[in-house]
């Protein structure tokens, strides 16, 4: 059955404190789950400005709004990301955000 599951505008997310990471106070971050798709997790996460370090899963992501950066820190590069951006993680990769404007995004996640 085909249905419409939320606006994001309107999407009210459950939000809980990241661990803080080093010297940075420790952000918070909210998830709206939805069913999964073909076994991928699915859902609507955002972040609110501030640091926090992930153990990433296979996932790919759209922006919708907010700004961040990203640092893979076992590379040591870093990517900017807006609205529109498209970002695809790997399992096993690390992953230290920088969120500059409350950052949200729709994912895939495996």
């Amino acid at each position: 059955m085909n249905h419409l599951i939320t606006t994001v505008k309107d999407a009210q997310l459950s939000y809980s404190d990241e661990p803080a990471v080093a010297d940075n106070p420790a952000a918070s971050a909210g998830i709206l789950e939805f069913e999964p798709v073909a076994g991928a997790a699915t859902g609507i996460w955002e972040m609110r400005p501030g640091v926090a370090q992930f153990d990433d899963d296979d996932e790919l992501f759209v922006v919708l709004s907010g700004s961040a950066t990203l640092t893979f820190t076992r590379s040591g590069d870093t990517v900017d990301i807006g609205p529109g951006s498209v970002v695809r993680l790997y399992t096993g990769q690390q992953t230290l955000w920088r969120v500059h404007e409350t950052l949200r995004k729709v994912y895939v996640s495996k």
